[in-house]
């Protein structure tokens, strides 16, 4: 179950806490992402992991509502798509990607 707010959200920059948790696991990251290059393709992004506790006291301070969804990985022709199911506010909503 991943669990993410926004702690600051603009055209230029977003800063994101995410927790994880998983069967045996819990961690925390924390992400920067710039503003689009020309395309709309591609932008930059910085992440890090943090402690799982830092990050759950940093979504106290987030943007609501959080963000709760699941993630499944799938590979299909060489390729790894990320499919997110969505939980709470976007029950029902899927997305998914290559990363």
């Amino acid at each position: 179950m991943i669990e993410q707010g926004y702690l600051q959200r603009n055209i230029n920059r977003s800063v994101r806490v995410r927790t994880i948790k998983n069967k045996n696991t819990k961690e925390g990251l924390l992400t920067v992402k710039g503003p689009s290059h020309d395309r709309g393709i591609s932008r930059y992004e910085f992440e890090t992991k943090i402690s799982f506790g830092d990050a759950v006291d940093l979504l106290k301070l987030c943007d609501l509502p959080l963000i709760k969804k699941t993630r499944y990985h799938y590979n299909y022709k060489g390729f790894l798509w990320e499919i997110d199911e969505f939980h709470k506010e976007n029950d029902g909503l899927l997305i998914a990607e290559i990363e």
